[in-house]
């Protein structure tokens, strides 16, 4: 793979997670007669009918913010500084924010926060040893995709690496192992499809039924479980006697973590050569619209790459769209420092 090519993945994933959020923000909290009335027949389809600009929710906030503290080394505070834009800023030095994205004015807005977010992070965070909470919430696996494309390297140390990032994150605001793992999940078809098979010499749905994307110590009693649904998400979008909304309906509706992963990979497989068909399908739904639409343009984002996002979706109507291309270029070339040489530092 080009670095060119590689760079539009990392573009791809961030801005097509950004996409399937917008689009599904303005729908998320409707049931499926409401979405298809007010939208016609075929759902909301166009980011000019979320808004102008079409806005993103806490799901690209957080993802964005994952990003930087992935690249700063240090994911707590990042969160920190996130929950800062949304009004506490008692965990925070205002005056000396760690991030560059706390000084952009544009992220400083509430837009339908999780509550177990909020709320772990207002008590400073948990952790693997230490959960807050059992909750298995999607709010882990929605922000997960920074763990995916922050490691350099590939094989099974590039798996291992990706492994601790996305659990390790998960668990800062979630204490169920199936959020950690949903995020793991996430997180390992990403890296895999960036750095482990960059060429697309064979289809998506082989990504997400690789047992090992679910593979850990801390997700023992949780990795069977989930292969297996992500085995039926893959069945059941490859069957074209499964509509797509029976397909989600029995997927679950993505308020919680797992759901929200079962559910995007369904669309992403189905529509893995048509991005926007796989967002639509993804958003137009009584779940967690925007989280599931999030979640399957992270994954599909970087399966098409950058073009594909672009071609489907006029990103002129997406909020923030500047920032989360600078963010994309900037954990790319952060992916790209881990893989020199270290005899190219002079060490």
């Amino acid at each position: 793979m080009t670095e060119e090519l590689r760079l539009s993945r990392y573009k791809g994933c961030l801005l097509g997670g950004a996409v399937g959020d917008a689009l599904g923000y303005p729908v998320e909290f409707l049931g499926e007669t409401s979405i298809f009335y007010q939208y016609t027949e075929q759902g909301i389809r166009e980011l000019s009918e979320a808004g102008n600009p079409a806005r993103i929710s806490d799901d690209t906030q957080m993802t964005l913010f994952a990003a930087e503290g992935i690249m700063m080394g240090d994911v707590r505070t990042a969160y920190l500084e996130w929950l800062g834009t949304q009004g506490d800023t008692s965990h925070m030095d205002t005056k000396h924010p760690k991030t560059r994205l706390f000084r952009e004015p544009r992220l400083h807005a509430m837009r339908a926060p999780g509550n177990t977010c909020m709320s772990a992070l207002i008590r400073g965070g948990g952790s693997m040893k230490e959960p807050l909470n059992h909750s298995k919430g999607c709010g882990t696996v929605m922000r997960a995709a920074p763990s995916g494309l922050a490691c350099g390297v590939a094989g099974e140390k590039g798996d291992a690496a990706v492994y601790r990032n996305a659990v390790s994150d998960a668990a800062i605001t979630h204490g169920s192992p199936m959020a950690w793992c949903s995020a793991n999940a996430l997180a390992q078809m990403v890296h895999e499809i960036i750095r482990n098979r960059p060429e697309r010499d064979y289809r998506l749905e082989d990504v997400v039924t690789m047992k090992k994307i679910t593979a850990g110590p801390a997700l023992t009693a949780v990795a069977d479980e989930a292969a297996e649904k992500l085995e039926l998400a893959v069945s059941l979008a490859l069957d074209p006697s499964v509509g797509d909304l029976d397909g989600i309906h029995m997927l679950g509706e993505g308020w919680v973590a797992d759901e929200a992963l079962y559910i995007a990979v369904f669309c992403a497989v189905r529509y893995q050569d048509d991005f926007a068909a796989a967002i639509r399908a993804a958003v137009n739904h009584r779940g967690d619209s925007d989280s599931t639409g999030a979640v399957c343009g992270n994954l599909l984002g970087a399966w098409l790459g950058e073009k594909a996002v672009r071609e489907a979706y006029d990103l002129n109507d997406l909020e923030l769209a500047d920032v989360i291309e600078d963010t994309a270029e900037r954990l790319y070339r952060f992916a790209a420092e881990q893989n020199r040489p270290r005899h190219e530092e002079g060490i």
